[in-house]
């Protein structure tokens, strides 16, 4: 069976200190939206504060496991582009 490679053209955007690129500041809001749900939904008065990270670490999973409709593949996902590794349904999907 053969592999095929894909290749696809980035584009570096080079900014200069201070200065705000609106997709990145669009990923940290929904974030932090996303974080913040999270941890309202959850019925604690006081959190560990390494609950607090393993919620964020989990929304960014979520975030990076399906392909963005403006991102660089609409095939790939940022986790496989950047790992090489996808998620395994059976595992990470369980409810």
């Amino acid at each position: 069976m053969g592999t095929s490679k894909i290749r696809e053209a980035v584009t570096l955007n080079i900014v200069t200190n201070n200065e705000h690129v609106p997709e990145v500041d669009c990923y940290i809001r929904t974030l932090k939206e996303r974080t913040r749900s999270v941890y309202n939904s959850l019925p604690f008065k006081k959190f560990p504060n390494r609950l607090l990270i393993e919620i964020v670490y989990a929304q960014v999973f979520w975030l990076n496991v399906f392909p963005s409709d403006n991102g660089i593949s609409k095939r790939r996902s940022t986790r496989n582009i950047v790992t090489g590794s996808g998620i395994d349904y059976n595992l990470h999907c369980k409810l």
